[in-house]
């Protein structure tokens, strides 16, 4: 069971992922909203994706930022 909540897990990260950026605290919150039982397996998925680089933060910040640069907030 532990290999297929893995898998589970890990697509419903890419989903997320696929749709727009996203922070690890997001990810996180939302998996851990949606599976809340499985914290340690979670905490794998965001490992892997940080270490494939799929998931980011630092680029996160980044499109977040340009994001709210073209609706005009900011300087």
């Amino acid at each position: 069971m532990t290999r297929e909540a893995f898998k589970l897990i890990y697509n419903k990260a890419l989903d997320l992922i696929s749709r727009r950026e996203h922070s690890r605290y997001e990810v996180m919150q939302k998996l851990n909203k949606r599976y809340p039982e499985t914290r340690s397996l979670i905490e794998e998925v965001l490992d892997k994706l940080i270490a494939n680089n799929i998931l980011d933060d630092e680029r996160f910040a980044e499109m977040y930022i340009n994001s709210r640069a073209r609706k005009g907030f900011g300087p």
